[in-house]
């Protein structure tokens, strides 16, 4: 039984396959946890959003045409209670959602921070800085 061996000519045509894959193919199967947790805000952002207009709907039908005067009651473990069924967690210093005042929330991430206002006028709760974060949320 006669055994044969890759020539070196194969073995260098292999490795250039797999480093061209490697460099080209991988980075993009990976999701990177900061993009989760983009993701995720922007989906929270839209329900925070529809509360609000649902809120604002239910009152019109009671006759009483204004916005959630607060999105919450204070409680730092459930944020946004008075216009979302699932309320979010303040995450304080880490990534994430944390109340300052009745019309002032801010959303970190990675170090970077976008600071949103609620008018209970309008019902806008929008980002009020023109950074980064806030035009990933958008």
């Amino acid at each position: 039984m006669k055994r044969r061996a890759y020539t070196l000519l194969e073995l260098i045509f292999i490795v250039v396959i797999l480093g061209i894959l490697s460099t080209v193919a991988i980075p993009r199967l990976f999701f990177s946890r900061s993009d989760a947790t983009v993701s995720n805000a922007k989906t929270q952002l839209a329900a925070i959003r529809s509360g609000i207009s649902l809120k604002y709907n239910d009152n019109i039908l009671q006759a009483k045409p204004e916005f959630p005067q607060k999105l919450d009651d204070g409680d730092p473990s459930k944020l946004f209670k008075n216009v979302i069924n699932i309320p979010i967690k303040d995450s304080g210093s880490k990534n994430g959602w944390h109340r300052i005042s009745d019309d002032k929330y801010t959303f970190r991430l990675d170090g970077k921070v976008a600071n949103f206002k609620y008018d209970k006028n309008t019902g806008d709760f929008g980002c009020s800085d023109e950074n980064e974060i806030c035009k990933s949320l958008q």
